[in-house]
């Protein structure tokens, strides 16, 4: 069964839409896929970089079994800061 779609418009300042576009841009999707799974299925969409980003992080928490050095908390905050930082955009 061929479900039936509705066109509308919306009314948005110039820098309103930019941010919409960027962020479409940012999860490899167009503007419509993004607003769609941001708003209607309530996702939180993320760039490619930004879920190896994460994934790095739990991959190295999960099978690290000794004391994690200086630089590796540092790096791991690095990464924290990174992925908390393009969530909050």
């Amino acid at each position: 069964m061929r479900t039936k779609t509705i066109t509308i418009s919306i009314r948005l300042k110039p820098d309103e839409l930019d941010i919409i576009e960027e962020k479409a841009r940012e999860s490899g999707m167009n503007r419509n896929a993004y607003i769609i799974t941001s708003l209607v299925n309530k996702q939180v969409s993320m760039s490619p970089e930004l879920l190896c980003r994460l994934r790095q992080v739990q991959s190295l928490l999960i099978n690290y079994t000794g004391e994690l050095t200086d630089s590796m908390k540092n790096n791991l905050n690095g990464d924290i800061d990174f992925i908390c930082t393009a969530l909050l955009k």
